[in-house]
């Protein structure tokens, strides 16, 4: 006759769920809001650079492209930062509304510098001189008003073009100045240091 012997071995009890979670948001990493804000502007003021210098480039419309894949990086860059999804296509449709919000008179100025650049020897001089400084004032406030936008929490997908309107025309002015001093400065200048967390803090 076989005899049965009882399993031992007891049941784990369940770790405590609240235990686990403090030690979870322990863990977690929590972005500097100084540094955020530093590394936020860093990437602005790079891409601004980037689309001033698409702006020269002397294919018609082409500039305007490349321009808008300026953008795109840019803002996809501080999403990565602050740490939200991002939607390429929505991004798109809003930089159209709010660059449709500066005025027809600026889009229309910007579309004839490109075009311009197709007559021969006086039109890569006239829309050369206007384009770079128009791409980099609105990467500039596109960049700026996005940065805003993130700070307060929000989202690309939940972005509202038209409260950012006055703020955009705001930046897009600021910006304009901005890229006609960095134009005017000497070239062999030392290129800005991307930020670091120890440089910030």
């Amino acid at each position: 006759m076989t005899e049965h012997v009882e399993n031992d071995v007891q049941p784990e009890e369940p770790a405590d769920s609240t235990q686990t979670h403090q030690e979870e948001t322990q863990n977690q990493y929590i972005p500097d809001p100084a540094f955020t804000e530093v590394t936020a502007e860093f990437i602005i003021r790079k891409h601004v650079a980037y689309a001033a210098g698409s702006g020269l480039i002397p294919i018609p419309l082409f500039d305007i492209a490349a321009v808008t894949a300026v953008q795109v990086k840019m803002v996809r860059d501080l999403t990565n930062l602050y740490g939200i999804p991002f939607s390429e296509n929505r991004f798109k449709t809003l930089v159209t509304a709010l660059i449709g919000g500066i005025g027809s008179e600026q889009i229309g100025r910007r579309l004839l510098g490109s075009v311009l650049k197709a007559i021969p020897v006086i039109g890569p001089i006239a829309g050369g001189a206007a384009v770079p400084i128009m791409s980099g004032a609105t990467t500039y406030a596109v960049g700026q008003v996005f940065r805003k936008h993130f700070n307060g929490g929000g989202t690309v997908l939940n972005f509202d073009p038209s409260k950012a309107k006055d703020y955009f025309k705001e930046q897009y002015n600021r910006g304009r100045e901005k890229v006609a001093d960095m134009t005017s400065k000497d070239t062999d200048s030392a290129p800005v240091a991307e930020p670091t967390a120890q440089a910030a803090g």
